[in-house]
């Protein structure tokens, strides 16, 4: 005779809650950390050794990133990668924890595929966009406000086969 162990084809077998609960306390914890990486962000806050003494800002000011020089590190990759955009990763990591922690979710693959391409789109919109964050892309040494991610992307890929226009809608 066939046991009850015995499931579905598809069906996923669920986690225990205290798993959820703490993956979703690492997701929140993490995401308060780049949160708090990019608060006081400024490139002042970068140590002055390997790549990162190319964006270090020569202005005198001592850096004032509220985690320290780990903090200017993080906020430093994500603003490199993403540009004004950056600001949604930490609440895409936010976001994640919740719903592990009080919806008992699945993350993947649904919702961080969709995480995912809202974040390209955001910095690819931002490049092509040309108007917006100019100034702030200029003081922290970004080839445009979308970052090296929406650069590369709307560049390359978008405004070369579907146009400005077509990349700003």
């Amino acid at each position: 005779m066939a046991g009850r162990d015995n499931k579905k084809r598809g069906e996923v077998s669920e986690s225990s809650r205290w798993s959820n609960e703490i993956t979703g306390i690492l997701w929140i914890t993490g995401g308060l950390l780049l949160l708090l990486s990019l608060v006081k962000y400024s490139p002042a806050d970068l140590p002055r050794w390997g790549i990162f003494n190319k964006f270090y800002a020569e202005t005198g000011a001592a850096g004032e990133n509220l985690i320290g020089p780990v903090g200017g590190v993080l906020g430093f990759l994500q603003i490199l990668l993403f540009g004004a955009a950056s600001c949604l990763v930490p609440v895409g990591f936010i976001w994640f924890g919740v719903v592990k922690l009080a919806f008992n979710g699945r993350l993947w693959p649904r919702m961080v595929l969709g995480f995912t391409v809202l974040l390209l789109a955001g910095s690819a919109w931002l490049h092509a966009a040309d108007f917006f964050f100019k100034d702030w892309a200029a003081r922290c040494h970004l080839p445009s406000p979308g970052g090296v991610i929406g650069h590369g992307l709307a560049d390359f890929a978008l405004m070369n086969l579907i146009g400005r226009a077509g990349t700003l809608w």
